[in-house]
């Protein structure tokens, strides 16, 4: 309902959904980040503060692209595929081998790319002279950079574009992902100890305080192995009547459930 799917998806295609749950994500960041500001605003004046977060609201927000077309340039977004509504070339191109994406973000940038696929000079040309004018011609723009992508793998694609400054990068699936210099010198997968499942990988969250990498997490504890405590320091219960609910499996025992 957000607009996100239809504006997602090949151009005359179906509009087509994320491949993950970006709603329920995005709303818990929000929501997240809406919790610190709570608890400061509590800090300073002593009050709390009662949050309301939608996904659909959360969507929405995160549509800036879609609202500057629709609100300031009185254009319903449509599904165009895997290039970027304004600016040209900026998307997924076709190599020998797969894909990469490109995008050219200036019009010096647009001159070497011109340069370096062999069309020196098209940065005059009235049809690709501009944002604007290169997004209306699109299809021979797509034609020129494929001519030289397809020539070339994808690594020679990225390292090519790389070297005159102009933001490239493979399409990766997630193992290969998660085995990029970017991924292990963050250190995003980690891996944790657990009393059942033994070692196994988790993903760590991945912002840096203070330059920081984030501290070891803990496995997620077995059913009912916090029980005992949170029992006694929430509720104030006495261990006797824990160990009766425990007996009577009203509550989970811990490791033995």
């Amino acid at each position: 309902m957000s607009c996100l799917m239809a504006a997602t998806g090949e151009e005359g295609g179906a509009p087509l959904k994320t491949g993950e749950s970006i709603g329920d994500l995005a709303a818990g960041l929000y929501a997240s980040w809406a919790i610190l500001a709570a608890l400061l605003k509590r800090e300073r004046t002593g009050e709390g503060a009662v949050i309301d977060v939608a996904m659909f609201d959360t969507l929405y927000a995160l549509l800036p692209t879609s609202h500057a077309l629709n609100f300031y340039g009185g254009e319903v977004p449509r599904r165009i595929g895997n290039r970027h509504p304004l600016f040209t070339p900026f998307g997924g191109f076709r190599t020998s081998d797969g894909y990469a994406v490109i995008a050219v973000l200036s019009e010096p940038q647009f001159a070497r790319f011109a340069a370096l696929i062999g069309q020196p000079g098209i940065e005059a040309d009235p049809r690709f002279n501009s944002d604007s004018a290169r997004t209306l011609n699109e299809p021979a723009v797509r034609a020129m950079v494929e001519a030289w992508t397809t020539t070339l793998t994808t690594e020679e694609t990225v390292a090519a574009l790389s070297e005159i400054g102009i933001a490239a990068a493979p399409i990766l699936d997630i193992a290969e992902a998660g085995e990029t210099e970017q991924a292990k010198a963050r250190g995003l997968v980690r891996e944790l100890g657990h009393a059942r499942i033994g070692a196994h990988p988790v993903v760590s969250q991945p912002v840096r305080f203070d330059g920081a990498a984030p501290g070891v997490a803990t496995a997620a504890p077995l059913l009912g192995a916090n029980s005992a405590a949170m029992l006694a320091d929430l509720a104030g219960l006495p261990p006797e009547e824990i160990a009766r609910l425990r007996a009577a499996r009203v509550i989970a025992g811990g490791d033995d459930e």
